[in-house]
């Protein structure tokens, strides 16, 4: 039986999530905290989108869900996120600490974005 012959099956898969970004500073002058922000509220218009830095994660969680003790938590309720919003911006530290890693690996690859301060040339 093909899927025209089942009238009440959608072929189209259902988007949960459309994307899972990791915002990375490209220099120390980044305003990253206030770029994501308003990067969320402008995705807000598409779908729920939540942003998730080092001092959000531990003021839900606790200011110790980020040791390594409770790493199977912490990834369990990332994973939750990712499903129940539509995008989710990982905000990156500006030093390469335990979360960074994590917003690094908890992304596909090509979903990393760079943000910079300084004016591109021709």
């Amino acid at each position: 039986m093909t899927l025209s012959e089942r009238p009440n099956v959608d072929p189209r898969p259902t988007v949960t999530n459309l994307a899972s970004v990791a915002m990375l500073p490209a220099s120390d002058g980044v305003p990253l905290s206030t770029f994501t922000l308003e990067l969320q509220h402008a995705l807000n218009a598409i779908g729920p989108t939540l942003r998730l830095s080092t001092d959000l994660v531990q003021l839900r969680l606790g200011s110790t869900a980020l040791d390594p003790v409770n790493d199977y938590r912490l990834s369990s309720w990332l994973g939750q996120q990712e499903d129940v919003h539509r995008m989710v911006l990982y905000e990156c530290d500006r030093r390469l600490t335990p979360w960074t890693q994590r917003c690094i690996r908890q992304v596909r690859v090509g979903s990393k974005g760079f943000v910079s301060d300084e004016k591109l040339t021709k």
